[in-house]
């Protein structure tokens, strides 16, 4: 009887951001009966939620067989159930690629609902392209960020999957998404490729890929949404029922080492994986570019559109929706924290605070950004008050704040003026960091405590709408950005450190 990889986990803490980051272990099972099992999941002291997993189901000997996946849901402190495979999928290989997120309810069809899709196992592929990508092996016991990168041979599968594309890339931003989630700890499978802000050229279509592209155009690469869960219906990607996994974790068995082709690379990081020169792209990040781009220098710029940009704009333009009348404030001045500055700008917000520890970047952010007033946090001793006195005396009507930094973040919070609105856009460099809110003060001061991922963007609408800014000169994105070779990634990443380079983007032509 055949053997398959099973992986299971394992999650034992209240806390989501910690529950994600629980490694998967391998393990090796009968093909016949196949069970999942979970322990200890707990997200909520009354509102426990459910676990997903997906099974997916490969015919060892015919490739041209469909794929199947199988989806269950576990109850709390329950097992995904028994999956009879000596029927219906006898003789077949099967593996848990991942969990699909975490739903609430018993209404899992419409969520889970996943269709067949032919494919075939990596080794049976006719051709593999041979090509190069930034890998991240597993981190070593003295890990730095980006440490565990390196520039290695690949072969990326020539025939594709439903919904997929194959695209050359042009530009990668480096976001420090990238770099968190190749740290330790954070649950990924090595060795995999990151990226998740990028631009290029559609290579080959792929079956059943919807959108109008083809070979040769160019293309802008944004984040990845399963396209059939509420919040994607309601143009709100961003909170997709299975964003986490389908964006922080993606596949674990797309490419192959080029000097070893039994050594799998995991790849559609954010659907798309642009540390990759050639790379699978799932359609659903894919925002055709032939209309929207005038040259390939634009395809270049563009390429950061796709997250940090549109991340911190958006906290203003889609979220907020600030007036004239009010004032802005925004720690941090990444790529992220100028971006807001510059949506505020945009807004036309009578006031704009910029908030930072680099007077260097608070300089830049008044002189070419928009900022109107600026606040340097070091040496201060009562951060709040400084922030308040800063904004008029009463506070900002808006704070977004992107450092995730726990000191910058409570004193902000409490910066805000009554019925103003706080948007939480970092996430804290310690997951188990848990906000101390005054609930009653809040109650009283009616603040809006807001959470914003991707800039609450739908990236088919916005994306246009700010390269429309850029070429108004309202959106000066070409002033944070610096191109580096691709080779020379960790010349990016030194300069990133050290405040040198704001947007960092790799350039693979």
């Amino acid at each position: 009887m055949p053997l398959i990889q099973l992986r299971t986990y394992t999650l034992k803490t209240p806390s989501l951001a910690a529950a994600y980051a629980q490694r998967w272990k391998p393990t090796m099972a009968s093909i016949a009966k196949l069970n999942i099992k979970t322990r200890g999941v707990y997200l909520g002291e009354t509102n426990p939620k459910q676990v997903v997993a997906v099974v997916e189901f490969k015919d060892g000997d015919d490739p041209d067989t469909k794929v199947g996946e199988y989806a269950n849901s576990p109850a709390f402190n329950d097992d995904l159930g028994e999956i009879d495979l000596s029927s219906d999928f006898e003789g077949v290989e099967a593996r848990v690629l991942r969990p699909l997120g975490f739903v609430e309810g018993n209404n899992m069809a419409s969520k889970l609902a996943r269709a067949l899709r032919v494919t075939k196992k990596p080794e049976q592929y006719a051709t593999m392209t041979p090509s190069q990508a930034i890998v991240a092996f597993e981190p070593g016991p003295a890990h730095k960020g980006g440490a565990n990168w390196e520039m290695t041979d690949i072969k990326v599968p020539s025939e594709l999957g439903d919904g997929e594309l194959l695209v050359e890339m042009v530009a990668s931003g480096i976001c420090h998404t990238d770099i968190a989630l190749t740290d330790p700890n954070k649950g990924q499978s090595f060795p995999m490729v990151a990226g998740h802000e990028g631009s290029g050229y559609v290579k080959a279509v792929g079956p059943n890929v919807k959108k109008d592209v083809k070979p040769g155009d160019p293309v802008l690469l944004s984040f990845d949404s399963c396209g059939s869960c509420k919040e994607c219906h309601e143009k709100r990607p961003a909170y997709c029922d299975t964003f986490i996994p389908m964006n922080l974790y993606g596949e674990s068995d797309v490419f192959k080492h080029g000097a070893d082709e039994k050594q799998s690379i995991g790849a559609k990081f954010f659907g798309h994986s642009s540390f990759a020169k050639l790379s699978v792209v799932k359609e659903s990040t894919v925002l055709p570019a032939r209309d929207l781009v005038k040259s390939e220098e634009e395809l270049m710029l563009f390429a950061p559109l796709g997250c940090g940009i549109q991340t911190g704009a958006g906290a203003i333009l889609n979220l907020v929706k600030p007036g004239v009348e009010d004032t802005v404030m925004v720690c941090g001045l990444g790529g992220v924290g100028l971006s807001a500055i510059m949506g505020a700008r945009i807004a036309g917000c009578k006031r704009i605070v910029a908030v930072d520890k680099v007077q260097e970047r608070i300089d830049l952010a008044k002189d070419v950004f928009g900022a109107t007033h600026g606040l340097n946090t070091s040496d201060l001793t009562d951060l709040t008050a400084a922030m308040k006195e800063i904004s008029g005396g009463r506070g900002p009507n808006v704070v977004i704040e992107t450092t995730g930094f726990p000191l910058v973040l409570e004193a902000s919070y409490y910066a805000v003026d009554t019925r103003g609105a706080f948007v939480q856009v970092g996430g804290p460099a310690d997951p188990h960091y848990r906000f101390s809110l005054d609930v009653v003060q809040h109650l009283f001061r009616g603040i809006k405590l807001w959470g914003c991922v991707e800039g609450d963007s739908f990236p088919g609408e916005f994306i246009p709408e700010l390269i429309k800014y850029y070429r108004e000169g309202r959106l000066p994105v070409d002033k944070m950005v610096r191109y580096y070779q691709a080779e020379d990634f960790k010349k990016a990443l030194h300069d990133m450190h050290t405040g040198e380079t704001i947007k960092p983007v790799l350039v693979w032509r």
